[in-house]
């Protein structure tokens, strides 16, 4: 059985998002920067092929996007703090790590 076009495309854009799951949690795990740097860079490259796959299968409508609907968005918005609005102390210092 050989797999259509839309079956690859498929297929590649479930494997970046696993990979970049991945890289992701590898940047919050990183031990150092240049570590973490790197991790960034691969997760970066591969949200950019992601986008460049979902971008070719939404153009051949094999990818569909529900619009959001306006109730939904504005729910969102509300469940979202912004940092204005977060009780943070001024004087909050984040404790570095040696490395």
């Amino acid at each position: 059985m050989q797999l259509s076009d839309k079956d690859m495309l498929t297929d590649l854009l479930l494997g970046t998002k696993s990979i970049s799951t991945a890289y992701h949690h590898g940047v919050l795990e990183a031990a150092n920067n240049r570590t973490r740097n790197t991790f960034i860079q691969l997760n970066n490259e591969e949200l950019n092929f992601q986008k460049q796959i979902f971008d070719i299968m939404h153009d051949r409508n094999w990818y569909q996007v529900e619009p959001a609907q306006m109730t939904a968005a504005s729910q969102q918005q509300q469940r979202t703090v912004a940092p204005q609005q977060m009780n943070v102390r001024e004087d909050y210092q984040v404790e570095q790590r040696p490395y």
